[in-house]
């Protein structure tokens, strides 16, 4: 019982590490040598786990291979993920007449049996039995390339197809993760306490499966913890100013007796004689949801809407960011009589243009946390108010009636620093700052 609860313990410890912009969270590496990175997706207790690879470094017998096929491909004409392999691998490169070719593979495969139960899938819905490792590369690599690093005994190659693995248990070595970035303040932190009274606080960076846990402390200390002596495990966010369920970027659904709860898992209890292990699972209505070990039958994730990643910033004096790039401010005149203020459109020395798209629709306002900067106000720039020279004029009306509402806003762990968050189109955009007069321009494309 104790050592299925200790593979649960680790999954929902990855499924709580940040995948964002496509970065790899995590790293399987199986007995055979073979290491898949990409992310978890589901896990079935005890059994296997739901893999989605976006690189896969695979090690396969020579005596399973068949036969290779070798072609030499233009590397501008290769994918980006492909491009950003050789920029890390140079020496796989050739070069001709001013372009760049590296040799890529087809690999067939004998249809001997192996031992292996992994497979892969092109759907989560998999009801085929186990399919052996080399039919499972015959029929998933044949009609893509992979480029051959290592001939011998064996044979390794890389693979960047995005692929969703079945991995069984069984034939896992570890699972790892990323260590969070010094400069993210948004995630969450591990806290675990052993059977002898001892507690450390950190994030959980391995788990060499039936034996230990690696966990990094807040000082950077990394602590090996032997699976049995741990009592319990919490998870604790990192912004103690952000909403916990802004700070995952995925929602853990948790299957048992017949239902399912969607939420965070916050708690783990690893169980002793007397007392079974459960899992404390915190839902959208902030309600603990105990759920006994024994009788989870499934676990997986779903990307949660409501993820909010927040970064640290030094922010100086008048200095404010639009999603992360620093923008210069234009001082406004002001036309007491009219009750108007303008600028010049020539004087912003920043045109800074953002695309709708790559923000979401969202533009994201970081300045200091002070009573005079938080006074801010973010309107749309229409056509009536550009003249022909060029000057943007903007009344006390313009800010009450078009100012756009603020839908989020979050203060830094230290609360010097402020983000608020507009939903925005395509447009031309002033935010004013009427105790100080200065006025910030973008364009969102």
């Amino acid at each position: 019982m104790r050592m299925k609860f200790i593979f649960i313990t680790l999954l929902t410890t990855l499924l709580a590490s940040s995948y964002v912009s496509g970065k790899i969270l995590d790293k399987v590496v199986m007995k055979d040598g073979s290491v898949i990175e990409g992310h978890i997706v589901s896990q079935l207790p005890g059994k296997e786990i739901r893999f989605y690879s976006e690189k896969a470094t695979v090690c396969v017998e020579m005596s399973l291979v068949a036969n290779t096929m070798k072609t030499e491909v233009e590397v501008s004409k290769l994918p980006v993920e492909w491009q950003t392999w050789i920029a890390d691998n140079p020496l796989s490169v050739r070069s001709d007449y001013g372009k760049k070719y590296i040799q890529m593979s087809r690999i067939f495969f004998t249809s001997n049996e192996a031992e292996s139960d992994s497979v892969v899938v092109d759907t989560f819905d998999v009801k085929d039995p186990p399919v052996n490792m080399a039919l499972l590369f015959a029929r998933n690599f044949e009609n893509h390339q992979v480029k051959i690093v290592e001939r011998g005994s064996s044979i390794k190659f890389v693979d960047l197809t995005p692929l969703v693995c079945v991995l069984q248990f069984r034939e896992m070595k570890s699972i790892s993760k990323v260590l969070r970035q010094a400069d993210v303040v948004t995630g969450m932190n591990d806290v675990i306490e052993t059977r002898k009274g001892l507690s450390f606080h950190g994030q959980i960076v391995e788990q060499l499966l039936g034996k230990s846990i690696r966990l990094v402390t807040d000082d950077g200390v990394t602590q090996v913890i032997e699976n049995g002596d741990i009592s319990v495990q919490k998870r604790e966010k990192n912004n103690p100013n952000q909403d916990i369920f802004e700070q995952v970027p995925f929602l853990d659904i948790v299957a048992a007796n017949h239902k399912e709860i969607e939420g965070i898992i916050t708690y783990q209890n690893y169980g002793t004689k007397k007392e079974p292990a459960f899992m404390c699972v915190l839902d959208k209505n902030k309600k603990e949801n105990r759920i006994a070990i024994k009788d989870i039958t499934e676990m997986r994730r779903v990307k949660n809407p409501q993820y909010r990643q927040i970064k640290i910033i030094h922010i100086g004096k008048d200095e404010v960011y639009f999603n992360q790039h620093l923008i210069k401010p234009v001082k406004c005149e002001i036309d007491q009589k009219a009750q108007i203020f303008y600028f010049n459109k020539s004087l912003v020395s920043q045109h800074l243009i953002l695309s709708a798209d790559s923000i979401q629709s969202r533009l994201a306002v970081e300045m200091c946390n002070t009573l005079t900067d938080k006074s801010v106000m973010l309107i749309p720039v229409d056509e009536k108010m550009v003249s022909k020279k060029g000057t943007i004029r903007f009344s006390y009306q313009d800010l009450v009636t078009k100012s756009v509402p603020i839908v989020h806003s979050v203060i830094s762990a230290d609360e010097k620093f402020i983000r608020l968050e507009f939903a925005i189109t395509i447009g031309n955009y002033i935010l004013y700052n009427p105790k100080k007069s200065l006025a910030y321009f973008c364009e969102i494309r």
